[in-house]
Protein backbone atom coordinates (compact mmCIF):
# COMPACT_ATOMS: atom_id res chain seq x y z
CA UNK A 1 0.00 0.00 0.00
CA UNK A 2 1.42 3.33 -0.97
CA UNK A 3 2.20 5.59 1.67
CA UNK A 4 0.64 9.39 1.75
CA UNK A 5 3.19 11.40 3.62
CA UNK A 6 0.96 14.53 2.98
CA UNK A 7 -2.00 12.65 4.99
CA UNK A 8 0.70 11.22 7.31
CA UNK A 9 2.32 14.13 8.85
CA UNK A 10 -1.62 16.17 8.82
CA UNK A 11 -3.16 13.62 10.68
CA UNK A 12 -0.17 13.66 13.06
CA UNK A 13 0.10 16.92 13.63
CA UNK A 14 -3.98 17.04 14.76
CA UNK A 15 -3.13 13.96 16.88
CA UNK A 16 -0.62 15.92 18.71
CA UNK A 17 -2.69 18.72 18.94
CA UNK A 18 -6.09 16.69 19.97
CA UNK A 19 -8.24 17.28 17.65
CA UNK A 20 -7.87 13.92 16.07
CA UNK A 21 -8.69 10.58 18.47
CA UNK A 22 -7.76 6.83 17.68
CA UNK A 23 -11.00 6.49 16.20
CA UNK A 24 -11.00 9.10 13.72
CA UNK A 25 -7.26 8.10 13.02
CA UNK A 26 -8.76 4.88 12.33
CA UNK A 27 -11.72 6.00 9.24
CA UNK A 28 -7.69 7.22 7.35
CA UNK A 29 -6.98 3.82 7.71
CA UNK A 30 -10.38 2.69 6.55
CA UNK A 31 -10.33 5.14 3.76
CA UNK A 32 -7.01 3.93 2.79
CA UNK A 33 -4.89 7.53 3.25
CA UNK A 34 -2.99 5.72 6.15
CA UNK A 35 -1.48 2.48 6.30
CA UNK A 36 -1.75 0.34 9.70
CA UNK A 37 1.87 1.00 10.10
CA UNK A 38 1.22 5.07 10.19
CA UNK A 39 -1.51 4.10 12.69
CA UNK A 40 0.62 2.35 14.95
CA UNK A 41 3.33 5.19 14.55
CA UNK A 42 0.52 7.94 15.21
CA UNK A 43 -0.87 6.81 17.98
CA UNK A 44 1.82 4.36 19.55
CA UNK A 45 -1.16 1.34 19.51
CA UNK A 46 -1.80 -2.01 17.33
CA UNK A 47 -4.37 -1.42 14.86
CA UNK A 48 -7.23 -3.22 15.02
CA UNK A 49 -10.02 -3.34 12.52
CA UNK A 50 -13.75 -2.55 14.14
CA UNK A 51 -15.37 -5.49 15.27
Amino acid sequence: MKMSIAYYHMVLRYYKKGFYTDSDVKEFVAAKNLTTDEYKQITGKEYRAAE
